[in-house]
């Protein structure tokens, strides 16, 4: 697709709407989690002017242009309450977006970002590292490493065009002005780094969260400076329930799930009575019988999490990925190549009772290896959670 303002671009998916920017290596790099992004909602990835072949217009030379013509980009499309989330370069040029305080941009998520300058952490020059050497500076595993000589002759084709462009953009490779700057960032940001990111080591990312007034810092694990491309699902966790999602997805089924089941009942109770006994129990309020344990770190928001500790095993962090008081509540967990969610829904009966809802669903890069295996194993016991959450609303009456 081509606007009118002769971007090009993809547009996937419906929801939640998200602006996806990509880095110094080209559209391509985004495309595959572009596409898992787009299960879980609207995203719209444009392809920086310059790359992939397209044309680049001599005013965009710098990543503040390139962030106006993005916010001219919201404004043309009419999209509202997006979360801009940009890797790399497209991370530099997403803190530049922030900047701008657009009303049309809701939160942004910054990938192993770019384009600050950190005394003792300086960034290498990308232009004079050979294939070898960002092998091991941007990945985790280098012999995952897509070797350019590989690539379909089109492709290849326009390498040289992306270089070209990219050395426009960020000339000699920083702003010296953008870490003071990033201090009038008034969205809510987060900023997400690969822990075997070599091209902006764990300190620069460090850096570039605490330039910014209550920017939060996650690590990713197993990842360098392409999560979304050696780690996509622990990526997607961590957007997703940073971005939210909109109220009439609460309840909707992952079609894309690889193993799923749900679990319901019914009960004469209030929802607002299952709903408090169900939060406390997830949380840690009220132990659970199971002996499982639950422990809530920090507030009770989307994007929070909570510590579970399945008895006998070690601790998993799960994150508070839907949260609509006395209708849904949702949390995503990652762990062995799975991705779990586990969703409650609440919904009011005829005669002012409760039917609850618990489901699971089984995503993953081992999903369809292991789902059908792991998922009932770790649904077994669903049953007689949902009869404890009835049994406490019960107590409280």
């Amino acid at each position: 697709m081509v606007t009118g303002m002769d971007i090009v671009l993809t547009d996937l998916g419906a929801g939640r709407t998200y602006l996806l920017l990509h880095g110094g290596g080209g559209p391509g790099t985004v495309a595959a989690f572009a596409a898992l992004l787009g299960t879980h909602g609207r995203v719209v990835t444009p392809t920086h002017p310059g790359f992939a072949g397209s044309d680049r217009p001599d005013a965009l030379d710098s990543p503040v242009a390139l962030a106006a013509r993005y916010v001219e980009l919201l404004s043309e499309l009419d999209l509202t309450e997006v979360c801009v989330v940009g890797n790399s370069l497209g991370g530099w040029v997403a803190a530049e977006i922030a900047l701008q305080h657009s009303s049309r941009v809701s939160s942004v998520v910054l990938v192993d970002a770019v384009g600050i300058e950190v005394p003792e952490h300086p960034v290498p020059d990308f232009f004079a590292l050979t294939v070898e050497e960002i092998g091991r500076r941007c990945w985790y595993d280098p012999t995952k490493m897509i070797d350019p000589t590989t690539l379909p002759p089109a492709v290849r084709a326009t390498l040289p065009g992306n270089r070209a462009a990219l050395t426009a953009y960020i000339g000699y490779g920083s702003d010296a002005t953008l870490l003071g700057r990033l201090a009038g960032v008034t969205v809510p940001v987060l900023v997400l780094w690969g822990e075997a990111d070599r091209m902006g080591d764990l300190d620069y990312g460090r850096a570039y969260a605490q330039a910014i007034p209550g920017a939060r810092f996650q690590v990713l694990p197993h990842a360098g400076h392409l999560p979304q491309v050696e780690t996509p699902e622990e990526l997607l966790t961590h957007v997703v329930a940073f971005a939210g999602a909109p109220a009439a997805a609460t309840t909707d089924v992952d079609t894309n799930a690889l193993w799923q089941n749900e679990f319901t009942t019914e009960t004469p109770l209030a929802p607002s009575t299952v709903w408090a006994a169900l939060v406390d129990l997830e949380t840690g309020v009220i132990p659970l019988a199971s002996g499982d344990g639950r422990a809530l770190d920090g507030p009770f928001v989307v994007g929070g999490t909570i510590t579970a500790t399945p008895a006998g095993l070690s601790p998993l962090r799960s994150v508070i990925l839907e949260l609509h008081p006395e209708q849904a509540f949702a949390t995503r967990t990652s762990f062995n190549g799975l991705v779990l969610t586990l969703r409650h829904t609440l919904q009011p009966t005829p005669g002012g009772g409760t039917h609850l809802t618990r489901q699971l669903q089984i995503t993953g890069e081992d999903a369809e290896d292991q789902g059908h295996v792991a998922g009932p194993r770790i649904s077994e016991d669903y049953p007689d959670a949902l009869a404890e959450i009835i049994t406490t609303a019960q107590n409280r009456a």
